[in-house]
């Protein structure tokens, strides 16, 4: 887990936005999330200043990960080191640190980080930039995550003048011990060295009231509080950083208790009894503690405190330099502030989390995995993904976790199979994102997903209402197409009863006529009245009609049959997986269905090649982008206003292959596609038609269904005045996404 870094960081409060589904259908569930948008903008706003306050701090913030390298560094770091942030991310901490002392803090750190000590405080030597050194002083707490140690964070000052004045300090501690050793040795020497000795002890009076005011002039101007007290902590001395720090005037507090400086009488007590064994027993202690001011308020400190013993070595006086570290506190609270905003802003997502190491061992899993999965993090912490009951296809799942590590980019899986917790089958989309760290043991993988389950749902419910809504738009026209065959085999099977009817008659006085034979009658009568009736129903033409009006007729019934054959397989949803699909079959059907649309105004012709293979496609998506251009560029030709006797446009649709891919293409002889609407075609929603004649979808269909659905491509060609193409491309093997 890693600070907001401020500008170009991976996580920046400026950079959040509300994400929207294409289109707008986001609009409407947005509006319902009012409240949350609040809290979210609440929570980003904190961060804001929680991020000021670490941008702007004079101490050094930072962060390492469990090996000790940096993994952020304040802009303060870039004034003590001499390095900007950006150069020391990646280093190891111990770079900075004079090789002299690394081991040391190597050992120092390395207890901190077995016994799990929560802070510790440690001083040490830094190389500057420019090759200086500077001592710093710094503040490490651990962080963990799900009870597991996963870096440093620590604010660390510069201290170096501070331990100057220590120096300065211990150095007149050591010159004053070897002096007075030396006189008195000198004294029991020789009584002849007296003279030597006078003209020494004045030489070393000269140096030692130099040192003292040099002391004095460091202690003076430390912008650290430095109180002196004896035994009793009675105040013998204070400098001027003492009584800004805490209001009191020096005439104030001299030779006081200094029990009024603490919080409490408890507290007073507590000093007493912690921290003053330690100095007595060490001569040094070093922590934080929380005094009072003269107004009242407390204020946290960092306390350096130590003896000055006399000539003999017995403990007198004591010297405490305190440090307000009310800014650093604050910092630290608001850093860890910033680190739980952040993690409950991950955990809050309705996104499914999942982080796994170079082994697909589990590093993260945040609440929505749970919710999806029926099991929490605890529960999956540290487990291969292959050990834990993920009802998900786990082969998919591993070769594409696979994939994103060897080719270390993004991947997208669109549909991937799953049980969800109630027992119905589902399907997740999921994307993998490769996450360099040496806590994911080198490459690691983030599994980002959300159940589009419900989605893929509306979206086939989509898919067949526009099928259906294009059938219904066609409806009239189908119609039509039905009417003529089905007109002219009414009339056929009209004419056809009446010249049967005709014909009875005629055989009635053929069968007369034969009756009349047999009896040896006169048939003459009868061969006049059947001669009668054969001009009357003039038997010649309805020998001739009749087979005409039966083959006019089976045509018809045909005809029908083909029409509505191809409103069967244009209007059936078919497979929503992939499967081979005949392309000019498919092409032919729809221009059968579509032809009311265009035979008013274009003369179509097609130029398909009967070698073309088969495509992998959605059928039933793929009769939607070959309509939807067929009846766009039924429309370009028509224009608006077209007046009736106006000539005929022509509409062309060729099928070819090219290399591994096969491309149809519909050309138009309409007006072409002006320049400066050429970017927006695809868009939703854009149409140029008037009112009530288009929605502004078609084309955007035709773009998800070829580019999105089927990893082709689609394209166009226009001049104005002259026409347009447009191009559909195809792959004939499955594109990896």
């Amino acid at each position: 887990m890693t600070i907001p870094k401020g500008e170009g960081s991976p996580w920046n409060p400026d950079s959040a936005s509300v994400l929207t589904s294409r289109g707008g259908e986001g609009l409407s569930a947005a509006g319902a999330c009012y409240p949350e948008i609040d809290r979210l903008k609440t929570a980003l706003c904190q961060t804001r200043r929680f991020q000021s306050l670490v941008e702007n701090s004079r101490d050094v913030i930072y962060e390492t990960d469990a090996s000790g390298h940096f993994t952020f560094l304040n802009p303060a770091a870039e004034k003590v080191t001499g390095f900007a942030p950006q150069q020391l991310l990646g280093r190891h901490y111990l770079e900075l640190i004079r090789e002299d002392f690394r081991r040391e803090a190597r050992r120092f750190y390395d207890r901190q980080f077995v016994k799990e000590l929560p802070d510790t405080v440690f001083e040490f030597p830094l190389l500057a930039r420019d090759g200086r050194e500077i001592w710093i002083e710094q503040h490490v707490q651990i962080v963990r995550e799900n009870g597991r140690i996963t870096g440093f964070q620590a604010v660390a000052r510069d201290i170096s003048r501070r331990k100057s004045v220590e120096n300065e300090l211990l150095s007149y501690k050591r010159n004053l011990e070897g002096i007075v050793k030396a006189r008195t040795r000198e004294w029991r020497l020789a009584n002849e060295a007296l003279e030597r000795e006078i003209g020494e002890t004045r030489a070393l009076e000269a140096a030692l009231r130099w040192s003292e005011s040099h002391l004095n002039a460091f202690i003076q101007s430390s912008p650290d509080a430095i109180i002196e007290t004896n035994e009793a902590r009675i105040l013998l001395d204070c400098n001027p950083a003492f009584e800004q720090l805490f209001g009191y005037g020096r005439e104030e507090v001299l030779h006081k208790p200094a029990r009024f400086l603490y919080a409490s009488k408890e507290d007073y007590r507590s000093f007493g009894e912690r921290v003053y064994p330690d100095i007595l027993e060490t001569g040094y202690w070093r922590g934080e503690w929380e005094f009072r001011r003269k107004d009242g308020t407390l204020i946290p400190t960092e306390l350096v405190a130590f003896r000055v013993p006399d000539q003999e070595g017995s403990s007198q006086h004591f010297m405490s330099i305190l440090r307000d570290i009310t800014d650093r506190k604050g910092a630290e609270r608001g850093l860890q502030k910033a680190v739980n905003l952040t993690r409950q802003i991950i955990q809050s997502l309705s996104a499914i989390l999942i982080a796994v190491d170079r082994g697909n061992r589990v590093m993260f899993w945040n609440l929505q995995a749970e919710k999806e999965f029926g099991f929490g993090g605890l529960e999956a912490q540290g487990r291969c993904l292959t050990q834990l009951p993920l009802s998900w296809d786990m082969q998919a799942m591993e070769q594409a976790i696979d994939r994103c590590r060897q080719e270390t980019r993004s991947l997208y899986l669109e549909k991937v199979r799953f049980r969800q917790v109630d027992g119905k089958g589902g399907f997740l989309g999921i994307s993998l994102h490769p996450v360099f760290g040496e806590e994911f043991n080198g490459l690691g993988v983030l599994i980002h997903g959300f159940n589009v389950t419900h989605r893929l749902l509306l979206e086939r419910q989509l898919a067949q209402a526009q099928r259906l809504e294009s059938i219904g738009s066609l409806a009239a026209g189908i119609a039509h197409e039905i009417n003529t065959p089905a007109q002219y085999v009414g009339d056929n099977t009209r004419f056809v009863q009446e010249a049967f009817q005709n014909l009875q008659q005629i055989f009635a006085k053929y069968s007369q006529l034969a009756a009349a034979v047999k009896q040896v009658g006169d048939p003459q009568p009868l061969l006049e009245e059947l001669e009668e009736a054969r001009q009357r129903f003039d038997l010649d033409y309805l020998l001739d009609e009749i087979p005409r009006a039966v083959d006019q007729t089976l045509e018809g019934v045909d005809r029908i049959r083909t029409i509505v054959k191809s409103i069967k397989d244009f209007a059936h949803p078919g497979s929503r997986e992939k499967t081979l699909v005949d392309l000019n079959k498919a092409i032919e059907n729809t221009v059968m269905v579509s032809r009311n649309e265009w035979k008013y105004v274009a003369e179509l012709r097609t130029e398909l090649d009967p070698q073309l293979p088969l495509v992998p496609a959605i059928s039933g998506e793929i009769n939607q982008v070959i309509l939807n251009l067929i009846v766009n560029a039924a429309q370009a030709i028509a224009g608006p206003g077209k007046a009736p006797g106006r000539a005929q446009g022509r509409i062309t649709l060729r099928t070819r292959q090219e290399g591994r891919w096969v491309e149809l293409e519909i050309q138009d002889t309409g007006a072409g596609i002006p320049e400066s609407i050429r970017a927006k075609i695809f868009d939703p929603f854009f149409t140029t038609k008037e009112v009530g004649r288009g929605t502004g979808q078609g084309l955007a269909i035709c773009h998800t269904i070829v580019v999105d659905k089927h990893q082709g491509a689609i394209s166009f060609d226009s001049e104005v005045d002259r026409g347009t193409v447009f191009r559909v491309r195809l792959p004939l093997e499955e594109q990896r996404k």
